[in-house]
């Protein structure tokens, strides 16, 4: 008789080889403090580099859309995720990231409170001059409707919010009613669970984080909040968890089929747990100190700026590169190595826009330059 030869079992999470983050593709001054972050961490360099980019992300969302051709444009926003174990220190490092984003907040609300009083109370002086109006026997209702929109027109009357952290979609709502974009940054991605009927009865509640995704206008009417209207929303977003957070999301129903999880890029750090010490060389002060100014920088150009949206185009050379990597490349792959992942995959030219577009920003203003005024280069696609 012969005897049966049983092949080698095939693990279920099959184990394959990551490719390192690109560290060398970002610049200077984020290459540095990134890599500064994985010396002090000792943690996977891509920990910090992937987050990096969504944070930086925001500092040009609502301001720039890169196209791949006329009809097809790309916001600077990335939702991203970081996998690793327990204890490998990813609140540090998401510390270090979100650390400038938060001074720079305290510090433009501390700054601009006389501005955001003295806008409050005249909004109670046109309001109580409406009111007034309002009693008289003939009330000149072409003037009242023009206080109302002299009243509706006042801005900065309340503190700015940049970074979120546990967050539920109601509050979601009023804060990017109130600050237009937000950058929900955090080492629990748990709280993702907030948007999947934690609070709302098993009923999940995805809406505006799809939409705030590429700033698609976002309508919402509830009996007591009433009607809500965000004409472009964006969120970007980094977030951290264990690989039991991202299990739960694979296999949950709504954030698969609506298209959540494919807005995601991911990070799975390789871990150096067993080999770490504590002794490890500190962020540099002048690194730290660059990386603070330059975010500090990119955010006060996001308030100052005033205009519509810069659609920034390719460079001949990058579109070419870029369209001849469409059609020869991602819509082959789709079918074959993102057969198991082809909602991810159907994003994934969008996604290399939205990168090349945070570089291309970043660059540029980094020399003082306008995003605008140069195509974006091959080397950053």
């Amino acid at each position: 008789m012969n005897s049966i030869q049983w092949v080698e079992p095939r693990p279920l999470r099959q184990r394959t080889v990551a490719l390192p983050f690109p560290l060398d593709a970002l610049p200077t001054v984020l290459r540095d403090m990134a890599g500064a972050i994985s010396v002090t961490t000792s943690t996977d360099v891509g920990m910090a580099g992937t987050a990096m980019l969504s944070a930086v992300g925001y500092c040009f969302s609502g301001m720039y859309r890169l196209a791949g051709k006329t009809d097809h444009t790309e916001p600077p926003i990335l939702y991203s995720i970081i996998i690793a174990q327990p204890s490998e220190r990813k609140s540090p490092v998401m510390h270090f990231i979100k650390e400038p984003f938060d001074t720079f907040e305290s510090k433009y609300n501390k700054d601009h409170r006389e501005e955001m009083y003295k806008a409050q109370q005249d909004i109670k002086a046109l309001e109580a001059r409406v009111k007034a109006m309002e009693k008289e026997d003939e009330p000149d209702t072409a003037a009242i409707a023009k206080l109302r929109v002299q009243a509706d027109n006042i801005r900065n009357t309340s503190p700015i919010h940049i970074a979120v952290d546990d967050i539920t979609p109601e509050s979601l709502v009023i804060e990017l009613s109130e600050n237009d974009s937000l950058l929900m940054i955090s080492d629990e991605a748990g709280m993702l669970s907030n948007f999947n009927g934690k609070y709302n009865g098993g009923v999940p509640n995805l809406d505006l984080f799809l939409k705030a995704w590429n700033g698609e206008k976002y309508i919402c009417n509830r009996v007591i909040r009433g009607r809500s209207e965000i004409p472009r929303p964006y969120l970007s977003v980094a977030i951290a968890g264990q690989p039991y957070i991202w299990d739960n999301m694979m296999n949950d129903t709504a954030f698969r089929s609506s298209g959540m999880l494919a807005r995601f890029i991911h990070c799975f750090a390789e871990s150096d747990v067993g080999h770490r010490r504590y002794d490890t060389a500190a962020i540099p002060k002048e690194v730290k100190e660059k990386y603070h100014s330059l975010i500090h920088q990119f955010l006060k150009g996001k308030k100052d700026w005033s205009g519509e949206e810069t659609i920034l185009n390719l460079s001949r050379k990058a579109s070419d590169e870029y369209i001849s990597y469409c059609n020869n490349y991602i819509e082959q792959e789709i079918k074959q190595s993102m057969c198991c992942c082809q909602d991810w995959g159907g994003k994934f030219h969008g996604l290399i826009l939205r990168i090349a577009c945070i570089l291309h920003c970043v660059d540029c203003c980094s020399r003082g330059v306008e995003s605008s005024e140069e195509s974006v280069a091959h080397e950053s696609i």
